[in-house]
């Protein structure tokens, strides 16, 4: 007899059900099964064992319908066999479609395809529970009217057939399974003499109602509960169209085998509508839910006298005993903050909406938030509350929505910081863990050869052959020469300096042991992948498992895995440490898989990889069982609860929840209803989805016994805008002015400070309202600040001060400033402009030395660098009158020849430089041929002779006569400071017993010289080298008269060629006019007539203005006397003792110097501007002035020190 316990959400069928057993066992009667779905069999045998004797309780078998398939066939035998997960399948018909690949014509171009694959096993599946054969396909083929769809189907029949014949050779899973129960429950009447009860389904696959058909025409009594107001009546709301489909489904099956079919009337069963809610709101909300015709809720009097009389009290919580929480304990008190201040409760904050005159009911309430986060983390502060508040366990509360994926990672993490624990009815992907994203990237290198990224992504699994240092080695080693798949083949030659030119023996050694060292890391990598690459190919799937299993086993991966999992365990990750050993469990699974469906036929690499790639893709790894008191969170499609006491129903938008069904898979829409109309149903019409998706959600919303909480977020994550669903709406409808609406974004920070991480998000997340006006927030916030003085979270809040506030960076310790820097200070004269562009920088590379990673290229710096060089050699080995004497074949040979030493005998020869940089390289020469014939021209008309090029202004060079001393100033704390740098070119001109010393710099991206740059710091380099080789340059030079200094391009600039009509005099004319550099020069004209005799501003930035009405000349350009170029080095002294000054005290501000022509681009080019985060706010502006204007500014503050 099948008896059907019919009634609405509530009223008590499971009870029922669970009564009637109850009552048998305790009679003796031992033959008692209770059938649920997977998810409610815990619950169902744990209410057992709570509500009766243990012995009675054990005569209670509570199946699924997999487990029924154990239970039949561990009596009856004959039904065992290999189950195979969802990446075996993948695999089993990849080679069903590799071996129809001649067969096919509408999938013939993807039966390599694994996401057909997995489409395909899908979809099988699906025919499988609806009990579809492939003979039953073909012949619907056959009347298909498109030819199209003749061949689709024709085609996946067969498919289908040849998946079936290899899948079941070996394996079973839940589908097969249910077919051989299905086989031996025809031979077998194995439930005659039970008792059977069914329950918590909404409906039932084609296989399970086979298996319910034997079930009900064997078994003595049968019942079954369905969540349904009528079977017959037709006036039912559309909610229940699905399930009242099944009720008549099972009746047909009752009057076929003669079993008899009884509803089992309310009063029998002891049902009641509504008798599972406390809450009358929610009873109300259970009988009008969906209605087409809703009655509107009022609320009982006594029910709103007695919230009017709790709303009086206000809360009498605080805050203050949270400081001394740990970072994941509990705020006792949350709900206000007394010493702040008075503040209202967060629940009377949650009732913004409501009205004077009357108070809503308080179990059912919508919240709307303005992102998924603020309505996760209003989930998880109130689930907090609720357990704090009113005493409730964790596993009397649920969250369930309606899309698992989109909720997880952040409902996860906004639980993580209410300290809840969580039962996620759901398995997690394996594809992320470090064992598997070794053996991918292996597998990926065999396939696609040794690409760095390939090997890198290798490396950094943790479980290669490498250390962390030897990685991250070899790492910056490939940065560096962009290292393709041949370079790490073979010996590593390139420098691993890069392009740094290493001059000294001890240099040269360390360098030469770093490349050893690389070298070794290599081959302790590549080598094993090398072999690993030769036994793979051409060779069987079978031998390829054996030889990656020892591969794996060679480079001690097992043995690097257990010391991570013991590192996870150490550290309070006992569930990942755990995962470990499943981890390699199912790589283990993986590969035999592998090797026993392909066996010995032939495969390449490639499709091993993707069949691996793809198995792993649909592999997963299941949750460790709950314990008892847990959240339980889950998808409404999925999850089944037991009377949880509130319920939260997240993510109600539109076409969100309830869902619009989309066509998916290989079959579309139209597929589907052909199928349907010509006798195939698969699952249920498109009528009766909207009506089980609307039933999802009516047994979502009705499974909470005291509370309900709908909530939505406004906005998706991709900025789009949502909106509510038809779920908010009817509720709306349903309670009008009763219901409660919370808007997250007008609760107070304090509703969400539960724990001690959860108030410093709160704190943080809010902390631009304390530069606002609403004072009630500042009051709010300010109190939760209170709270953590002198906790473990102090230290978190000045940060986010820091973060958030103008901050100046300063070392607060000026021993360890002063340690950090030196008190007697060596630095170059670069550094000391680097620290004027900003101190921050400067701090970061000179005193952190973070330097960051570079690719060896020719860049500016280099290439200036080896511009030096070759200058130096000729114009060393030729001199003036050799440059002079050169013919044009003469001058490129020379060239080239420089060229050629500098690159085999300073930076490693042609050795891992990529054809761009020797192009690059090779290119120097004609800027270098121009620059020397230039030079050749300027010796014409120049008295001035280069006589040292890059001149070291050291005091070691000094020592030898190889250089100048380097500029030293005595410091105020006792300290000095000492400057030293490099010359590219010196210049002198000697008259009358005295030296003029010129200084030249190469600039290969040109150069402009504002004289007031000297007052910000700035641009001081070359003088402080001219005033280092003045004060120090005695011996070398002689008598000596600074005469100034000059930037020079270091290569020849293009014309605009505007008319085509230009003479060759006049592009040459312009061609110098563009190559003419930048500079300062002693206002003396003998002197600048040295540099160039007519003064014609071809060579040096000067010209000669001519004042016939005076019978004078007027000299143009950056010219300075010898008495402010005096006035101008005591600046330059001044400043400097003031930035020594300064890093010893520990002044490093990141205030980045700024001028919008010069200097604008200061943060924009900075290794360290993600570091710092100044973005334009603090800048030191840099004006520009007239040089009179510095001259007067020199002579103001020289008046004022002599005051």
């Amino acid at each position: 007899m099948l008896n059907l316990v019919l009634g609405r959400s509530g009223c008590g069928k499971t009870e029922y059900l669970r009564s009637v057993l109850r009552s048998r066992a305790v009679s003796g009667d031992s033959k008692l099964l209770l059938i649920v779905p997977e998810q409610f069999s815990f619950e169902s045998e744990r209410s057992f064992l709570l509500s009766m004797r243990t012995e009675d309780a054990q005569k209670i078998e509570v199946l699924s319908f997999t487990r029924l398939y154990n239970y039949v066939g561990r009596t009856l035998g004959g039904l065992s066999g290999v189950t195979a997960n969802n990446g075996t399948k993948i695999i089993v018909m990849l080679r069903a479609l590799e071996g129809l690949s001649d067969s096919l014509e509408w999938y013939s171009s993807h039966v390599r395809s694994a996401s057909l694959a997995k489409e395909l096993v899908s979809l099988i599946s699906e025919f499988r529970k609806e009990r579809i054969t492939p003979e039953a396909l073909r012949e619907v083929s056959k009347i298909t009217p498109l030819k199209t769809l003749k061949t689709k189907f024709s085609e996946i029949a067969l498919i289908y057939e040849t998946y079936d014949a290899l899948f079941a050779k070996t394996y079973v899973d839940e589908d097969t399974a249910h077919e051989r129960l299905i086989k031996s429950l025809k031979e077998n009447r194995f439930f005659e003499g039970y008792t059977i009860c069914i329950d918590a389904f909404k409906g039932f696959t084609g296989q399970e109602y086979e298996i319910l058909k034997h079930i009900i025409s064997q078994a003595d009594e049968v019942y079954l509960s369905l969540t349904l107001d009528n079977i017959h009546h037709t006036e039912s709301t559309m909610i229940f169209g699905s399930v009242k489909d099944t009720a008549r489904h099972l009746e047909r099956i009752a009057k076929e085998t003669n079993a008899g079919v009884k509803i089992v009337k309310k009063e029998e069963a002891g049902l009641r509508d509504g008798a599972r809610f406390e809450s009358k709101a929610l009873a109300f909300l259970e009988k009008n839910l969906f209605s087409p015709s809703p009655e509107k809720y009022e609320v009982p009097q006594e029910s709103t006298d007695s919230q009017k009389s709790a709303g009086s009290q206000g809360s009498t919580d605080s805050l203050e005993s949270a400081g001394s929480q740990e970072s994941t304990g509990s705020l006792e008190s949350a709900g206000s903050l007394e010493s702040a201040g008075s503040l209202e409760s967060a629940d009377s904050l949650e009732s913004a909406n409501s009205q004077e005159s009357t108070v809503p009911q308080e179990d059912v309430t919508l919240v709307t938030a303005a992102t998924i986060h603020d309505e996760c983390k209003f989930i998880a502060s109130t689930v907090r509350k609720l357990i704090r508040e009113n005493g409730l366990k964790l596993s009397e509360v649920a969250v369930v929505m309606r899309n698992e994926e989109e909720y997880s990672s952040e409902l996860r993490s906004a639980l993580k910081h209410c300290d809840i624990p969580v039962f996620e009815d759901k398995r997690q992907p394996v594809s992320s863990q470090p064992l598997m994203c070794c053996c991918k990237s292996v597998l990926e290198i065999l396939k696609n050869g040794f690409t760095t990224e390939n090997i890198l992504r290798y490396l950094k699994s943790g479980l290669s052959p490498l250390t962390e240092r030897e990685t991250a080695e070899l790492e910056n080693y490939a940065l560096m020469w962009n290292l393709h798949a041949r370079d790490w083949i073979s010996d590593f030659e390139a420098s691993p300096a890069g392009m740094d030119e290493l001059t000294s023996d001890e240099a040269k050694a360390y360098n030469k042991n770093r490349l050893k060292e690389l070298n070794e890391s290599r081959k302790k990598a590549i080598e094993p992948l090398l072999l690993l690459k030769k036994r793979t190919s051409d060779t069987t799937s079978h031998e390829i498992s054996k030889v990656f299993y020892d591969f794996l086993l060679k480079t001690d991966v097992p043995d690097k895995l257990k010391t991570f999992a013991s590192a996870l365990n150490e550290n309070g990750f006992t569930a990942l440490a755990c995962e470990q050993d499943r981890v390699w469990d199912i790589l283990m699974d993986i590969l035999s898989s592998l090797s026993n469906i392909y066996g010995e036929t032939k495969t390449d690499i490639t499709t091993y990889e993707n069949l691996f790639s793809a198995v792993l893709s649909v592999t997963d790894i299941g949750n460790i069982p709950h314990t008892l008191d847990e959240l339980i969170i889950g998808s409404a499609d999925r999850i089944r609860l037991s009377n949880p006491k509130v319920v939260f129903v997240a993510g109600c938008a539109e076409d969100v929840f309830p869902a619009v069904w989309q066509d998916s898979g290989i079959l579309s829409s139209n597929d589907r209803k052909l199928l349907n109309s010509l006798g195939l149903p698969l699952g249920l019409s498109y009528e009766l989805k909207a009506c089980e998706e609307y039933f999802i959600a009516y047994s979502a919303l009705t499974s909470a016994t005291e509370k309900v909480y709908v909530s939505y977020h406004r906005t998706d994550t991709d900025g789009s805008s949502l909106m509510p669903s038809v779920i908010f709406e009817n509720l709306k409808e349903i309670f009008s002015e009763n219901i409660r609406i919370t808007d997250v974004d007008d609760l107070s920070p304090v509703y969400f400070s539960e724990t001690a991480i959860s108030s410093f998000f709160a704190y943080a997340e809010n902390y631009g309202l304390l530069k606002g006006k609403d004072e009630e927030r500042i009051i709010d916030l300010n109190s939760i600040r209170d709270v953590f003085s002198g906790s473990l979270f102090e230290n978190r809040f000045k940060v986010l001060d820091r973060v958030s506030q103008k901050r100046t960076f300063k070392i607060e310790d000026e021993e360890i400033s002063t340690g950090l820097f030196g008190k007697n200070m060596f630095l170059s004269a670069s550094r000391v402009d680097i620290y004027h562009k900003c101190p921050f920088e400067y701090f970061c590379k000179y005193g952190l030395r973070a330097m960051p990673a570079k690719r060896a290229e020719l860049d500016p710096a280099l290439g200036g660098t080896v511009i030096h060089f070759v200058l130096e050699q000729i114009i060393g080995e030729s001199g003036k009158e050799g440059i002079l004497a050169f013919s044009e074949e003469e001058l490129k040979d020379t060239v080239n020849k420089w060229l050629d030493i500098y690159l085999n005998d300073y930076i490693g020869g042609t050795a891992g430089k990529t054809d761009r940089f020797l192009y690059l390289y090779n290119r120097l020469s004609r800027s270098l041929y121009d620059i020397v014939k230039r030079l050749r021209d300027e010796f014409t008309v120049s008295d001035f002779i280069p006589c040292d090029f890059e001149l070291p202004i050291d005091n070691k060079a000094a020592e030898s006569n190889e250089g100048v001393p380097s500029y030293t100033l005595n410091l105020p704390n006792g300290g000095t400071l000492e400057i030293h740098g490099s010359v590219d070119r010196v210049d002198k001109y000697e008259k009358d017993g005295i030296t003029y010393i010129r200084i030249v710099d190469y600039k290969s991206g040109g150069k402009d010289f504002v004289l007031s740059d000297i007052l910000y710091g700035l641009n001081m380099q070359m003088l402080i080298y001219l005033f280092a080789i003045e004060a120090g340059g005695a011996q070398r030079y002689g008598d000596i008269r600074p005469a100034g200094i000059m930037y020079y391009p270091a290569k020849r600039t293009s014309v605009n060629m505007s008319s085509r009509n230009m003479s060759p005099e006049k592009v040459e004319k312009l061609k110098l006019q563009n190559d003419l550099g930048s500079g300062l020069f002693l206002l003396d004209k003998n002197t600048l007539c040295a540099m160039e005799k007519d003064i014609g501003g071809r060579y040096i930035p000067i010209t000669v203005k001519s004042n016939k009405k005076e019978g004078t000349d007027e000299l143009k350009g950056n010219l300075i006397t010898a008495e402010y170029m005096g006035k101008l080095r005591r600046r330059i002294d001044e400043i400097l003792c003031r930035m020594a000054e300064n890093l010893h005290q520990g002044v490093i501000p990141a205030q980045p110097a700024y001028e919008s022509s010069r200097y604008k681009n200061t943060c924009k080019y900075c290794d360290y501007f993600s570091v710092c985060g100044t973005e334009g706010e603090d800048i030191r502006e840099i004006k520009n002035f007239t040089n009179n204007e510095v001259f007067d500014e020199l002579d103001t503050e020289e008046g004022e020190n002599n005051e």
